[in-house]
Protein backbone atom coordinates (compact mmCIF):
# COMPACT_ATOMS: atom_id res chain seq x y z
CA UNK A 1 0.00 0.00 0.00
CA UNK A 2 2.93 2.35 0.61
CA UNK A 3 4.22 2.26 -2.97
CA UNK A 4 1.01 3.56 -4.60
CA UNK A 5 0.67 6.20 -1.90
CA UNK A 6 4.26 7.37 -2.38
CA UNK A 7 3.79 7.52 -6.14
CA UNK A 8 0.76 9.78 -5.72
CA UNK A 9 2.66 12.05 -3.31
CA UNK A 10 5.61 12.31 -5.70
CA UNK A 11 3.29 13.02 -8.63
CA UNK A 12 1.53 15.82 -6.73
CA UNK A 13 4.86 17.29 -5.56
CA UNK A 14 6.10 17.29 -9.16
CA UNK A 15 2.97 19.10 -10.37
CA UNK A 16 3.12 21.72 -7.62
CA UNK A 17 6.86 22.29 -8.14
CA UNK A 18 6.33 22.73 -11.87
CA UNK A 19 3.59 25.30 -11.31
CA UNK A 20 5.72 27.24 -8.82
CA UNK A 21 8.76 27.28 -11.10
CA UNK A 22 6.76 28.70 -14.00
CA UNK A 23 5.55 31.69 -11.97
CA UNK A 24 8.44 34.16 -11.61
CA UNK A 25 6.77 36.19 -8.85
CA UNK A 26 6.18 33.10 -6.71
CA UNK A 27 9.73 31.95 -7.37
CA UNK A 28 11.17 35.27 -6.16
CA UNK A 29 8.95 35.17 -3.07
CA UNK A 30 10.09 31.63 -2.26
CA UNK A 31 13.76 32.57 -2.67
CA UNK A 32 13.36 35.56 -0.37
CA UNK A 33 11.44 33.48 2.16
CA UNK A 34 14.10 30.79 2.20
CA UNK A 35 16.80 33.44 2.60
CA UNK A 36 15.01 34.86 5.62
CA UNK A 37 14.57 31.37 7.04
CA UNK A 38 18.29 30.55 6.76
CA UNK A 39 19.30 33.90 8.25
CA UNK A 40 16.91 33.33 11.17
CA UNK A 41 18.30 29.83 11.74
CA UNK A 42 21.85 31.18 11.63
CA UNK A 43 21.01 33.87 14.17
CA UNK A 44 19.36 31.29 16.41
CA UNK A 45 22.45 29.08 16.32
CA UNK A 46 24.69 32.08 16.97
CA UNK A 47 22.53 33.14 19.93
CA UNK A 48 22.70 29.65 21.44
CA UNK A 49 26.49 29.67 21.40
CA UNK A 50 26.80 33.03 23.17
Amino acid sequence: MALPTNRVIVWWADRITGMLRRDAAVSRWLHKGLGVLFIALGLRIAAERI
